[in-house]
């Protein structure tokens, strides 16, 4: 059976566009805008001690953290994981969840203001977690794990 030649080059290009959009979705994580059309932000990285009070899920390939009422997700096709030294965890600096919605409520409301003095109108905050990079930084026996994850609060 012969191929053509342009049929491999035609599927060897839709290929390369279709890895171009998985990393470029990695890289769009690292921002959030506040309006259709608006400038592009970058997302406040913060880190979250997972510890063993807490509750691992695992669903499928993806991990659920559950930490005070609030469900962090990691999905390997979306995120970032990186397994580290001991010595990198001095450098981070670790929010609890109270300080985590302070955070964003201090980040959320800078970047409407800003945009409210420069555009003359304030954006609908979002209802969803967008303005901050949450990892969840988990410590096993030998080794440091962390993950970047989405931030869900499920309210009803």
């Amino acid at each position: 059976m012969k191929v053509k030649k342009a049929t491999i080059f035609t599927l060897l290009f839709m290929l390369g566009i279709v890895q171009i959009g998985i990393s470029q979705e990695k890289e769009y994580n690292d921002y959030y805008t506040l309006y259709k059309g608006g400038k592009q932000l970058i997302k406040k990285r913060v880190y979250v001690l997972f510890n063993e009070f807490d509750t691992l899920k695992k669903r499928g390939d993806s991990l659920i953290f559950e930490k005070s009422n609030n469900t962090f997700i990691y999905v390997p096709q979306e995120h970032h994981s990186v397994k580290l030294n001991f010595n990198s965890i001095n450098d981070m600096v670790f929010v609890s969840i109270p300080q985590l919605y302070k955070m964003e409520e201090t980040e959320l409301k800078r970047r409407l203001d800003e945009v409210e003095a420069q555009m003359g109108f304030r954006p609908i905050p979002p209802v969803n977690h967008k303005v901050l990079k949450v990892h969840i930084v988990q410590i096993l026996n030998d080794k440091i794990c962390r993950y970047e994850v989405n931030w869900i609060t499920i309210a009803f």
